[in-house]
């Protein structure tokens, strides 16, 4: 049985989407034979217990073959903090803010792979890529390192960023060249988000890479008990502040239900910002917009399963790369979505090829409003997108699992 280390500073306790896309990675690993140790990350801040958050993710934890370490760091200025960062960077040679997580994480694996050797190293998430660098050179480990946004922050596209070839420093630079020369394979959620990438990671070439979708698990499956209130719910899970605003969603949502006054309700779950509560001030908004706090993962999930359809809003972008994890948790509850992206983006092709739902340009209010009058006649006509996990495999356990095996076995 290979032993796997995943680095995942986010994955358990379950409490955002990237946790949960880690953790059901992690889940289907065990499942697939292999011994899984997972480095998570928790700072004196947090006020979270470590404890399974409900029966969900105690299935998850219940598999014998997973163990979950809790790396725990200071986060906060004054010279313990200062104290743990000199010590990563006279480990490796390399530091900024958050790389003491790194340097804990590869105290512990040291002492891990004496007492139970590792044969893969993948790194998953933010503050993993010191670790990757020196525990790939130290122990010889094959890497996978995986990227689920670009890297580093300042790279990002516009608007979240300064793009692809913004300057980061010569120490930056280096560390990147690092990560490309001791990295095994680099995975990436979305072709776009590779393509992306290579275009700074020039030391990489894309046979060096693989495409693998965020996992929709079957075992993680809600049945839909959408209550008849004849009208059509559309619900958004998560925050909506700049730069994925939903000023021109609202703009079309006004537009559309002028024409259809009692057929809509569009719920948001989540914290909002004053600028989204300015916005649904409108009268003719007031009674369609509601408001729900923020819930945990899979109540989420449950509360969705509710609904019509999956409302994504992304920001306006050249290009969307991403592939956002509530896409997947729509397919995972096989329900339709309406992605307002990018033209030229990730959301876009899928909801193409795949033929699951809906998508409008989010640059045009005049497209979002008839996307969303065409949806409003599908809803009441009973022809909304109806599809099987068939239709989406791609997405889910077998073809995913597939992908890693002959990743891994192949090492």
């Amino acid at each position: 049985m290979k032993h796997i280390l995943v680095l995942a500073p986010s994955s358990f306790p379950i409490n955002n989407s990237e946790a949960i896309s880690n953790a059901k990675l992690i889940y289907l690993l065990a499942q697939l034979g292999y011994k899984v140790t997972v480095f998570s990350r928790i700072s004196n801040l947090s006020s979270e217990a470590i404890y399974p958050e409900g029966s969900s993710e105690k299935k998850i934890l219940d598999l014998k073959n997973i163990n979950v370490k809790y790396i725990k760091v200071f986060n906060g200025k004054g010279l313990k903090s200062i104290k743990e960062h000199l010590l990563c960077w006279c480990k490796t040679g390399y530091v900024y803010r958050g790389a003491n997580w790194s340097y804990y994480a590869i105290k512990e694996a040291l002492k891990l792979n004496k007492k139970d050797k590792i044969d893969v190293l993948i790194t998953r998430g933010f503050y993993t890529d010191i670790a990757g660098v020196y525990l790939s050179k130290k122990l010889g480990l094959k890497w996978i390192a995986n990227w689920n946004d670009p890297y580093p922050l300042a790279r990002f596209p516009h608007p979240y960023g300064k793009g692809p070839y913004c300057k980061i420093g010569n120490r930056m630079e280096r560390l990147l060249r690092d990560i490309q020369k001791y990295s095994y394979i680099h995975t990436f959620p979305s072709a776009r988000l590779r393509d992306y990438m290579l275009k700074y990671f020039s030391m990489i070439s894309v046979d060096r890479t693989v495409v693998i979708p965020h996992l929709a698990h079957e075992d993680f499956m809600v049945s839909s008990k959408k209550t008849d209130s004849n009208k059509l719910r559309l619900v958004h899970a998560g925050n909506v502040s700049s730069p994925r605003s939903p000023k021109k969603f609202f703009q079309a949502l006004q537009n559309v239900v002028k024409d259809f006054p009692n057929d809509i309700e569009c719920i948001f779950i989540g914290r909002q910002d004053a600028d989204f509560y300015k916005l649904v001030e409108n009268p003719v908004l007031k009674s369609v917009v509601k408001v729900l706090p923020a819930m945990k993962y899979f109540d989420v999930m449950d509360f969705l399963s509710q609904s019509d359809i999956s409302l994504i809003i992304e920001a306006e972008c050249d290009e969307g790369i991403y592939l956002p994890t509530k896409f997947v948790d729509a397919l995972q509850i096989l329900k339709p979505v309406f992605c307002i992206s990018p033209s030229q983006g990730t959301l876009h092709d899928y909801v193409d090829k795949f033929g699951i739902g809906y998508f409008a340009n989010n640059s045009s209010v005049e497209e979002i409003s008839e996307t969303l009058r065409n949806i409003v006649m599908d809803y009441k006509q009973k022809k909304l997108p109806n599809f099987s996990i068939s239709d989406v495999e791609y997405f889910f356990t077998k073809s995913i699992g597939q992908q890693y095996l002959q990743l891994i076995e192949t090492m």
